[in-house]
């Protein structure tokens, strides 16, 4: 029988890689995965086939069965066959039953937490919710290649990713769940001197942008002022002097849009 919505995989090893490649990698209802020799089961009668040994050679297949907690039922004993045919008679020649217990217990939802924000060139840590009970905590790019396993991931990402955790406990229930983090290719670095008497010194990042300016804000009266940026620059310095002391709010605008924001006091 086939297990959807649950997870079989097969694994060959390299001996048995080897020779269905040598009979040009046959097969059905087998979904790829980034390991060429691990595929997953999609349908009921999957098939390798057509497998060239060399004389005297002996291959492996592996079989993991995982249950995804969001798709349980109340059965709790599956049975898979396999079976070994000869590809000219279509003969018997070998096999293995599975017979699956799913042992009863409490399940779990992955939770890979909130979603993140970050300006360019910062990291960010994502952290999974830790299970009862000991499990495994794999982090994913969303293209499947695996990129950690632990329950702490730290990322740079240099534009919006997703990531997806899943968690697989010692019993074989999994789970999965996505976060995103957001990255910001606008930013005001930093203003220094904070307080200012007489200048500021503006270090920016606005390279992706077509147009940026600083609006100075004056908190207290809400008058304002503009400043124009160069966009392959990043930094600009800007007279204050002449400005009333109080709190300024710092604000950047990249093509039209408001993207930062910081605090000025001014002596």
């Amino acid at each position: 029988m086939y297990f959807k919505p649950n997870i079989l995989r097969l694994e060959m090893d390299d001996i048995l890689y080897d020779a269905w490649t040598n009979g040009g990698n046959v097969g059905s209802n087998l979904q790829d995965t980034k390991s060429p020799n691990r595929k997953i089961i999609t349908a009921n009668n999957a098939v390798i086939d057509n497998i060239s040994f060399s004389p005297n050679e002996i291959g492996t297949m592996y079989v993991a069965f995982n249950f995804l907690t969001d798709s349980l039922t109340n059965k709790s004993e599956f049975t898979y066959h396999m079976i070994q045919r000869d590809v000219v008679t279509n003969e018997i020649i070998g096999g293995e039953t599975y017979v699956i217990n799913r042992p009863a217990k409490e399940t779990f939802n992955a939770n890979a937490g909130d979603d993140g924000e970050i300006n360019k060139n910062e990291s960010i840590t994502l952290s999974a919710k830790e299970i009862n009970g000991l499990a495994t905590y794999n982090w994913y790019h969303m293209d499947g290649n695996l990129i950690y396993t632990g329950k702490d991931l730290s990322v740079a990402p240099e534009v919006t990713e997703q990531y997806k955790l899943e968690i697989i406990d010692i019993d074989g229930y999994k789970d999965y769940d996505l976060v995103q983090v957001i990255v910001n290719p606008f930013s005001i670095e930093s203003i220094v001197p904070n307080p200012a008497s007489t200048q500021i010194d503006v270090d920016y990042m606005t390279q992706d942008a077509s147009s940026a300016y600083l609006m100075i804000v004056n908190i207290d009266n809400g008058t304002s002022n503009n400043y124009i940026l160069d966009t392959q620059l990043t930094n600009t310095s800007i007279d204050v002097s002449s400005f009333s002391s109080g709190l300024y709010e710092v604000v950047l605008v990249c093509d039209g849009l408001v993207m930062d924001s910081d605090t000025l006091i001014k002596n």
